[in-house]
């Protein structure tokens, strides 16, 4: 069995934050007990030093990720409220959720223990609500900081009682606190007034709150309370007013593309000056689902499915769901009904996603050339854009000339190489239409076909605009009239090639009576026993398949509380095959055997979406091209690309870690292919 890592490395390794801190215990906590948040005004949490200035229910938040050598990392820092003694504690979805380039492993809890003192990391926590559209969570404390489960009945943590945000008015006194600094520092509290709302559909005339107040971008999360000490609203990024003056700014990605993430790299904006809090209200419906222990992150499209109907943007809406940045090197903003990129000579490509993966689809957009002092710099478009290592891109040059490529594992791969297609740009606008419909590739401008290819490296995947200067100062072009159309599910477009509900006992999966792992049929289903710990078994049909999509229903019979369920695509033989698995406690991995050697593609990580307390659940497996995607329910968990193995059988998997005695029973397996 191929071991986890241990997320309790992470207290060897913090020093990259904070290396004067070490575990520590709670400050005081309050008496009350837990209250049933209702829509006005709680009694007021007792134990704070000054009531109306609780700092002391105010959290920083580490989202830390596991590098490639295992080690924990600090990706970003957030700040948050604690809400309820019992561990529930309100902050922003983007402070707590994945960004496109890293992942979240570990959501850390640093304590506020003195007003004059950096904050303690105390314990682990867990997303348990979570709405992207307004950019609120709610996450749940689980662990302590020695990764021992804390009983949340007894942990009587200082917290902070909700206001009536409704009730606020023009020039009513605020309090902002917050961790506005980057990997440290103290507590910081600004005041200001109420200065205005702003309304947004579906959320109604106070769907922010305006304030005066000066709320630096590491203060998103954190806490905005009245006069009286009641928390009434939540300091947002995505409600901010400055002119793209970021001051959070990551080194987080490789854009140099040289393998090293280093000071050479530009960094990721991920702040900036907020003046606008989203009010305690529309938080509501997430902390009384949370209380309820209903587990939901919502606003986001899922990674899962592909989005229905036909998308358009024609730009006019700040808020549409492009990237947005401003930093040296490059921007992205909008500005007079249109989408602008920007580059600045020695800098990479610049792109902003939209955020809406696909698989098949056909989307167009007007470019027009803006500033350009060289006929090599580049619109690119992309599709099936994984990350920024793995995706298609569509080339158009400002002297007319185009190409279609592919970064493939950090590799640029030309597929179509760059020529002469129409004239150079000049100050017209150009319509561009970009096609990705299953392994066909093309580009038209204007309607003209100027370049196609075939490839199947890539099946699904978000959809960008970027720009790129090759020469000269500065590059810019501007978008608008974005329409995106869906070809189609892939999947639905599919045919089944193989089925089995386990009802014919002699439909070919391997039976065994070994006491260690029998394998068995079993009232029309499929059972796999692993009773050792720290092993595996599989079972696989031998027939051999290229590109494939897997379904099957689990059930655990019998947990082992941390054993690991999934399904074997291109299996050739015991030494070689691809797993893409989920854990019985809420873990995803991606890995391959090649010549009996193990080699892990995406390392352990936890999600909300998997079931932890034996619930039934469909796992889902995508093995297409060279892409490698796993789901549960028909939601995303993880995609990677790997190109050792390109056909084999398909299979099941079942292991175990530190406890034995799994049982696990499948169902309605399916195979689906081109």
């Amino acid at each position: 069995m191929f071991i986890r890592k241990n997320h309790l490395l992470i207290a060897l390794i913090l020093s990259l934050v904070l290396a004067a801190c070490s575990g520590g215990s709670a400050p005081a906590p309050s008496s009350e007990q837990p209250t049933t948040l209702e829509a006005t005004a709680l009694p007021r949490s007792t134990g704070f030093a000054n009531p109306s200035v609780p700092f002391e229910g105010v959290v920083q938040i580490w989202a830390a990720y596991y590098d490639e050598t295992g080690e924990l990392q600090i990706g970003w820092t957030g700040s948050g409220t604690i809400i309820t003694p019992d561990g529930l504690i309100l902050t922003n979805a983007h402070v707590v959720l994945p960004e496109r380039y890293f992942p979240v492993d570990e959501l850390i809890v640093a304590m506020t223990i003195n007003q004059d003192q950096e904050p303690q990391p105390s314990y682990y926590a867990e997303v348990v609500q979570a709405d992207a559209t307004l950019d609120l969570a709610v996450i749940q404390i689980t662990h302590n900081y020695d990764g021992s489960p804390v009983n949340a009945a007894s942990l009587n943590l200082p917290y902070v009682s909700l206001g009536n945000a409704d009730a606020l008015n023009l020039g009513d006194e605020l309090t902002i606190l917050g961790y506005p600094g980057i990997g440290g520092g103290t507590i910081t509290l600004t005041r200001g007034e109420v200065s205005g709302f702003t309304g947004q559909q579906p959320y109604g005339a106070r769907a922010f709150i305006k304030t005066n107040a000066t709320i630096a971008g590491g203060n998103s999360g954190g806490l905005a309370v009245d006069a009286e000490g009641y928390l009434v609203g939540v300091p947002t990024q995505l409600g901010y007013g400055g002119d793209d003056q970021y001051v959070d700014c990551r080194v987080l990605v490789d854009t140099n593309r040289d393998g090293v993430v280093n000071e050479l790299d530009n960094c990721v904006p991920t702040g900036g000056f907020i003046n606008a809090l989203r009010p305690v209200t529309l938080a509501l419906p997430l902390i009384q689902a949370a209380q309820g222990g209903q587990v939901s992150v919502q606003g986001v499209q899922s990674a899962g499915t592909t989005p229905s109907g036909t998308f358009r943007d024609d730009f006019s809406d700040p808020n549409s769901g492009w990237d947005i940045y401003s930093y040296e090197s490059g921007s992205a903003y909008y500005q007079g009904g249109e989408l602008y990129l920007e580059d600045i000579s020695g800098s990479p490509y610049y792109t902003s996603l939209l955020h809406r993966p696909y698989d098949n689809v056909e989307y167009s957009v007007d470019i027009r050339i803006m500033e350009s002092e060289a006929d090599e710099n580049e619109v690119s478009l992309s599709c099936r854009y994984v990350d920024e290592n793995n995706g298609y891109e569509f080339r158009i040059f400002a002297d007319g000339w185009v190409g279609i490529s592919m970064w493939l594992d950090g590799e640029f791969v030309d597929l179509y190489e760059p020529e002469p297609a129409v004239a150079p740009f000049g100050s017209r606008s150009v319509r561009a239409t970009v096609v990705c419909d299953r392994t066909y590739l093309a580009l038209f401008l204007d309607g003209e076909m100027v370049a196609e290819v075939t490839d199947n490296t890539f099946a699904r995947g978000d959809l960008g605009l970027a720009v790129y200067v090759s020469d000269g100062e500065r590059f810019v072009a501007a978008f608008d009239n974005f329409e995106a159309m869906p070809l189609g599910s892939q999947e639905s477009d599919w045919e089944v090639v193989y089925s089995d509900d386990f009802s014919n006992t002699s439909s070919g999966w391997n039976e065994s009576t070994d006491s260690d792992f029998p394998r068995y049929y079993s009232s029309g289903r499929y059972y796999m026993e692993v009773n050792p710990v720290q092993s595996y078994s599989l079972s696989a049909q031998t027939e051999s398949f290229g590109d494939v999509v897997i379904n099957v229903d689990v059930n655990i019979e019998q947990a082992s509380h941390i054993g690991d369920i999934g399904l074997i695509c291109r299996y050739i033989d015991a030494d070689n095959y691809y797993v893409l698995e989920v854990s019985e406690d809420g873990y995803y991995s991606i890995w391959k055997m090649i010549n009996g050697s193990y080699t892990s593609l995406v390392d352990w990580a936890s999600s909300n979406l998997i079931p932890v307390d034996s619930e039934p659940f469909v796992l889902n497996a995508s093995c297409t091209g060279a892409q490698l995607s796993l789901g549960i329910n028909g939601n995303l968990l993880a995609s990677t690309t790997d190109g050792d193995l390109t056909s084999g059988g398909v299979g099941l998997f079942v292991g175990t870690f530190d406890s034995g005695g799994l049982v696990v029973s499948f169902d309605n397996f399916e195979v689906l292919a081109p």
